[in-house]
This record gives structure tokens, sequence and C-alpha cells, in this order.
């Protein structure tokens, strides 16, 4: 869980704040993934990045140098529960949803070429 930079373009009408809120309410249970998991059997971990320091804007540079990618993913993997059955990764942040979108359409853009 982290924070976009984009967030800065006006990209999300929530407050960046609301990513600890929501990361809280995943924690305490409240959140509909929890319901999901308890349905599933499934065991929810919510890993926290940096919350208080966001990535770069990717609108203006680039949104992670390479070695704060490999963080982040070594965190994760970290994490993750090497004897569990499944792996099902998700990712929550404020503005979070800007950026795979703008990913494919960069893709598609460049696809057309």
């Amino acid at each position: 869980m982290g924070n976009h930079g984009v967030y800065a373009q006006g990209v999300n009408p929530y407050p960046q704040e609301a990513a600890v809120q929501m990361m809280a309410n995943f924690k305490a249970g409240g959140a509909a993934i929890n319901q999901l998991c308890v349905a599933a059997g499934a065991v929810l971990s919510v890993v926290a990045l940096e919350l208080d320091r966001p990535t770069g804007d990717f609108t203006e540079s680039t949104a992670m140098r390479e070695a704060e990618a490999l963080d982040a993913m070594a965190h994760g993997a970290a994490a993750a529960d090497t004897k569990a059955d499944m792996l099902l990764l998700g990712e929550m942040a404020v503005g979070n949803s800007y950026s795979p979108d703008s990913s494919c359409n960069g893709l598609s853009q460049r696809s057309r070429h």
C-alpha cells in the first residue's frame, strides 16, 4: 500500500491521508476485501509502503528509481507466506487507478506506431 505522486495532478477526489485510514480498516477487518477473504477462507496481509512519502509524479519525471521499485517488491516478497497454496496480489493507494490506466494507454499508443 502506498501513495502515488500523480495525485498532485488532481486525479483523485480523496485526500492522500485516506490511504492510512483504508489501511487501518483493512487491518481491523472492516473492508469488503476482508469479507471476501473470510468467505474464501483466505488470509489477508497488508504491507504498507511509506505512506508518508508518495512516489514521484510520473507526469513530470520517473515515479520510482529502480532501487526504490526493487525495494518495494522485496518488501512484498518478504511478506508472502512461502507455504501458501496461492498468492493473489493487489494494490491500494490514493490515485492508484490512474497509473495502470496511463501505462495501458502508453503501451497501446506505442503499438500503433
